[in-house]
């Protein structure tokens, strides 16, 4: 890294400290041997985190971590892995639509699930893997695995309709000259990009991008045209990329350079049809910009993006120097990005290892929001750290049920809301699939829902206060 400039330029370039944010926790200071994995359940109560690493127990290659009080602090909740002594190069957390929290991960060459609930591995048997991405349907219990086969640069597809012990679904043949798949799903369509076809040095190849329509349990069909080049230039390298699906809307983000790296950007509002021309959202010749990861958080309406800054500088690095940045687009303006706040209280370059941040945004249910796993130099040298906005770590999730009741549960018609004290101003209602139904003020002590017309299932209502929340789960018979 090269250190040429001075340092009050190099704060200019970073941007802002982490006002909006709550302040960095310590989630382990056993540090990542792979890509880590950050999700939360359907109703936002509870986050995980799946951490590759050999160090947490010698008969074991991945930890999954969880938190219960938004973040706050970190649990050991289960462990997994392949044969001893292989180490987990990627991790991948699913959420399907019936609320399943699954990690899908390599081991080696070996694909594993993980039943993070459950603790229950199943091997993947079909094909080993130089690489993969997977997906949770948001419509069903069903998980949708795309795999770069193990020396071959050939991209085949399988569909699992339990999420992911066994494989019966819909599979094909994606491409035989293709690497590193990566999906982004949302309603029922799924968005593929991919190098392809693949050059000697793989990074310097075409990028592609498809889509697929899920048109079942466990079943996508492909869309005949869809499958079109999206990164052209074949001269520079481009490490890492990530797309994000919503709508109509398709972010597609990469990484241009080696040492020194750019981060650009296309956009399709047509779902995938076609794509504007590509622009700049990070990066100078004195500011890398390397591993983004990004998610579209619906109860916002924007795409959250995070990524590592690198500026050059005369003086030594600071967290300012060396930093993770988090920024966000609307739907409604999808390429008019927020100015770059810096997340880290520390300096998160670790000598030698690269470690990719981890993004993930919360349930409307939750209050919505982001939060971000990253390595970074805290007081105890280098460990894994997490850090989410005041949107949801400013909210308290009562669980003191006594100033409010909620009835009949399970509802067939009414439900009915006994705010006692009246210290709740809003209620709102939610679907599994973060989706707000209803919300109104809670004007007097007593109020009702007509849940009458509500498809059977599960659904969250959220009281409101200025300074606190209550989530509570509904059954509608």
């Amino acid at each position: 890294m090269k250190k040429i400039l001075l340092f009050v330029f190099s704060l200019i370039l970073a941007g802002p400290a982490n006002s909006n944010w709550t302040g960095d926790v310590l989630v382990t200071s056993q540090l990542p041997q792979g890509r880590i994995s950050f999700a939360s359940d359907l109703l936002g109560t509870v986050f995980y985190a799946s951490v590759p690493q050999t160090s947490l127990n010698p008969s074991y290659s991945l930890g999954i971590f969880e938190s219960s009080n938004n973040g706050l602090s970190w649990t050991l909740r289960s462990l997994g892995g392949g044969m001893s002594g292989q180490v987990v190069k990627k991790s991948k957390l699913l959420v399907t639509g019936t609320g399943t929290v699954v990690c899908v991960f390599l081991a080696g060459n070996n694909i594993f699930t993980l039943d993070v609930m459950s603790g229950t591995q199943t091997a993947f048997t079909l094909l080993t893997a130089d690489d993969f991405d997977a997906v949770a349907s948001p419509n069903s219990n069903s998980i949708y695995l795309f795999v770069d086969e193990d020396g071959t640069n050939t991209i085949r597809r399988y569909s699992s309709g339990d999420a992911g012990i066994t494989w019966g679904g819909s599979s094909a043949l994606v491409t035989s000259g293709g690497a590193k798949p990566m999906v982004s799903m949302a309603g029922t369509r799924l968005v593929l990009t991919y190098y392809g076809p693949v050059l000697a040095d793989t990074a310097t190849s075409v990028i592609r991008t498809a889509y697929y329509n899920e048109t079942g349990v466990a079943t996508l069909t492909s869309v005949g045209g869809s499958f079109q080049d999206i990164v052209t230039n074949t001269s520079v390298r481009k490490k890492s990329f990530k797309p994000v699906y919503n709508g109509n809307v398709i972010w597609f983000f990469w990484t241009e350079g080696d040492l020194t790296s750019v981060l650009k950007c296309r956009i399709s509002t047509n779902g995938g049809d076609n794509y504007g021309p590509e622009f700049l959202v990070a990066g100078t010749p004195t500011l890398s910009v390397s591993y983004p990861d990004a998610a579209f958080n619906p109860n916002t309406g924007e795409v959250q993006l995070c990524y590592h800054a690198d500026s050059s500088q005369a003086a030594p690095p600071d967290p300012h120097t060396e930093s993770i940045v988090f920024r966000t687009a609307a739907s409604a303006a999808p390429s008019n990005f927020s100015s770059p706040l810096i997340i880290n209280d520390y300096i998160t370059e670790v000598p030698s290892v690269e470690y990719y941040p981890a993004l993930g945004s919360f349930p409307s249910a939750a209050g919505g929001g982001a939060g971000i796993f990253w390595v970074q130099n805290g007081n105890s040298g280098p460990a894994l750290f997490f850090d989410a906005s005041n949107l949801v770590l400013g909210v308290n999730n009562l669980s003191d049920n006594s100033r409010v009741t909620s009835y009949p549960n399970p509802v067939k018609d009414f439900l009915y809301i006994d705010n006692k004290e009246m210290k709740f101003q809003t209620a709102e209602l939610y679907d599994l699939n973060s989706r707000k139904l209803k919300s109104f003020e809670l004007a007097k002590k007593s109020a009702s829902i007509d849940m009458s017309d509500f498809t059977a299932g599960l659904y969250v209502l959220r009281l409101i206060d200025k300074d606190q929340s209550l989530i509570k789960k509904i059954v509608k018979e």
